[in-house]
Parts: structure tokens; sequence; C-alpha cells
């Protein structure tokens, strides 16, 4: 549980590297070899870090077919606007230490050669780093970079995260992009064994008045079936404002399959979970159950054109007037895995197919447990394809139209709540006052 979130005051950090001018590639010339078009492609080095300063194998960054490759590997880059530098950053996010040669073009044509290694020395290579080739200011205009691997001497997958140029003397670093106010946000607070136990509990939603938690938990003895899968718990708070200890809430919301509440109505008289309860072996559904005389009654499936996922995970969310759905789900329009879609209700009741909401907000990563906040415009999911801590970071978003497709930049939400492991799960009651998440900290 985190205490006093400032949810009215979140904005937009830029990043600079005080006045000097850092650019990032924006569009490929040529590369030597990419496993595929979308996961860990050449285009996945464009931009600027999306790993660092966290490290790790990640599908938003380029690596060669070849993981020990007996010919070299190359990537060559451009930039919009050539300029003379000072510096070459090349993000090596996994296994580093296989640059060989590093080559910079004039915008005439012309190619210096600014670093080279002919010692590579064969080794296992471990962790990420920002990798600088540093040189008085040239007298020529960079426009283009290549960067040279020798990726048989470093074991495992060489992977490049970003290449930037930059006219300034201080190493440029990868920046996370943090909301401004993340230093003043509360120090979590576990919630103790009246929620947490020694069994898997995640997937946490608050109702809008903030006094009952429903959650998933995994593997415990009174969960329904031989296998134990998630069921749905929850926990009120009492006269004292203390969680009591968690229940299981038993039939009809919990049957043998995969169970958890991934929206409440702002009436709290309707929620929205997961699967199908008539034909739970169709696969990935969304179901709706309403509330008579306290008690929720059998769910329903809900009418969503076209719906599917190729992915055993997927959690939902809807806006406040329960019109539109975002969805995390894996479907053929995808930028790689897991990404959010949205689907919209029509009049009739039924819901549009869900359509992707582009790629300021997807990456080649996973993306997943979007939470839609009571302003019907501030999302908060999480990502592994942004600069982050490392593992599920959370980001916010900000919908910039009625479309639900543009975007602004996502923010990472900041140290106190992200982790180096993996943090997912934002929940926020309709008064703002505190969130709830899942971490595996």
């Amino acid at each position: 549980m985190i205490k006093r979130i400032f949810l009215l005051c979140l904005i937009i950090q830029t990043a600079s590297v005080f006045s000097q001018t850092v650019q990032w590639a924006s569009s490929l010339k040529r590369f030597s070899t990419e496993p595929g078009k979308k996961a860990f492609a050449a285009k996945q080095v464009l931009g600027k870090p999306s790993v660092l300063p966290a490290w790790g194998e990640n599908p938003t960054a380029w690596a060669s077919s070849n993981m020990d490759s007996p010919n070299e590997e190359f990537i060559h880059i451009a930039f919009d606007t050539p300029m003379q530098i000072k510096q070459v950053v090349i993000g090596e996010s996994y296994n580093p230490g296989s640059i060989k040669e590093v080559i910079v073009f004039s915008e005439t044509g012309k190619k210096y050669s600014v670093y080279k290694n002919d010692t590579i020395k064969p080794r296992w290579s471990t962790g990420g780093r920002m990798f600088h080739v540093m040189m008085p200011l040239t007298e020529y205009k960079v426009s283009e970079v290549k960067v040279i691997l020798d990726t048989k001497k470093i074991g495992g997958s060489n992977q490049i995260d970003c290449i930037g140029i930059s006219d300034g003397d201080i190493p440029v670093e990868a920046i996370i992009n943090e909301i401004q106010y993340a230093e003043e946000v509360g120090e979590p607070e576990n919630l103790g064994p009246q929620i947490n136990s020694r069994y898997d509990d995640m997937l946490p939603i608050i109702s809008p008045d903030g006094k009952t938690l429903y959650f998933g938990r995994k593997l415990h003895p009174e969960n329904i079936g031989d296998e134990k899968r998630d069921d749905i718990w929850y926990s009120t708070l009492d006269v004292n404002n203390n969680w009591t200890t968690a229940q299981h809430y038993g039939a009809p919301l919990n049957n043998e399959h995969h169970n958890f509440v991934s929206w409440i109505s702002a009436d709290d008289k309707t929620i929205l979970l997961a699967n199908d309860y008539k034909n739970p072996g169709v696969g990935q559904r969304i179901s709706i159950s309403t509330k008579n005389n306290n008690e929720w009654g059998f769910p329903k499936r809900l009418p969503v054109d076209d719906m599917y996922s190729e992915n055993e995970y997927s959690c939902y969310h809807a806006n406040t007037e329960g019109t539109a759905i975002l969805m995390a789900i894996e479907r053929e329009i995808t930028f790689g895995d897991m990404d959010i879609y949205v689907s919209m209700k029509r009049k009739n009741g039924s819901w549009t197919e869900p359509k992707n909401i582009g790629n300021v907000i997807n990456t080649a990563a996973k993306e997943g447990s979007v939470f839609i906040a009571a302003d019907n415009k501030t999302i908060y999911f999480s990502s592994e394809g942004f600069s982050g801590y490392g593992g599920f970071d959370m980001y916010l978003s900000r919908r910039l139209d009625d479309t639900w497709l543009n975007w602004s930049e996502p923010v990472n939400l900041g140290k106190k709540i992200n982790s180096k492991a993996d943090d997912f799960y934002y929940t926020i009651p309709a008064s703002g006052d505190y969130a709830y998440f899942s971490s595996r900290e």
C-alpha cells in the first residue's frame, strides 16, 4: 500500500543533459542479420534507450540472428540532423563487450573510424552499459554511424539498445523518464498477513469506496479444483480502518479455472471478471456479474466481437462509465507480445473488436495490468519495454483524444514504487488517497 500519492499533481519530466545536444538514431541504413521483424529486430535500436539503465535480455533491443556468429555483425543507422559531435554512445543492454569498430559518416558520405578494438578477449559477460566513444569536436557533421560487433568473442546474445551522438563533453547516460513528484510518494507498506500469504497473492482491485479489496490467490488449498488455479479472495476494512483476514469468495465467482476481478463499477453493482464461466474452455474471454441483494450473480460472457488472445495471461479494465475497456492481451496485430487494446460499447450492448492502441504505449516487449483512473484519461500500466529499474515497471500515460488511440509519452512511477523485480497491477480508489499494487520484490 502506498500513502499519499500526488495523483492530481503528476507532471511529465523531460530529460536534458545541461546544454549539450543529444540525438538518437532515427532510421536504419543497413544491418547484417536480425532474428525477426518484431522482437530483437534491427529497428529496435532506433530512438532513445528502451532497456537501460536496467539490463537483461529484452526484445526492445537489437540482436543478431546468430549469437556466436563467425562473421562480423553490424548495424548502420542515420540521424535526422547532421551535427558536429564529441561522442558516440552505444547502449549495450545485454552481454556487453563485443563492439569491434565504430565508424561515423559525414553528410558528404566520407567515413571515419573513431573506435577500433581488434583484441577482444573471448569471455562471458554480464550486465549492460552505455559505451562511450569520446573525441574532440569533429570538423565535419556526422549523419550516420555504423557499429561492428564480434559476437563470437562474447558469450550469449549481444544486444544493442540504442545508438546516439552528442556535441557535449558529459558522457550521455540512459535516463528514466519519471513523474516529477516521484520522491514525494510515500514508502510502500506491505499489507501484512491479513492479505499476503505464503501463496501467490496478486491482481488486487480496490472497490470505488476503498473498503473492499479483491485479489487473486494461487495454489491455496481452499481454492476450487485439483490444480488450485487463481481464485478470487477479498478483504474488508473494519471499524478501526484495518484490513480483515482475507476470505475465499466461493461460487459463483470462483470455479476450477482461473478467476479474478478486473473492474468494479462506480456504484459497486457491476464487476468484470476474466474468462467465460459458462464455456471456460473456449479461451480468453470477459464476463460480467451484477449485484443483487448484496450478492454477486452468476457471471455472463461479455459480447465482444472477435474476442481472442494468443497469450495465456490477460488483464482488463473499464472506464468509469463502463463504455470502454482496455485489454492487455496478445492478438495477430501486435507490436511484439502482450499489447494493450481498446474495445468500445455499442448502443445495443455489444462491444467492438479490440483495437491496438498504438506504439506510444505498446512495445516489442510485454505490456499489461492496465488501470483507467477515475478521470477517464489517465492510465497506469506495466511494461518491460521502457527504460526502468528492472522487470515490469509501472507507468502513467494520458489519453489525448476520444479515439483512445493517441496517448502521451509514458512516464515511470519512480523507484519508490518500481523495484528491480516485477511491479504491476496498480489500482486506486475513487478518492485517490492510496494505491495498491503487486510486487515480486
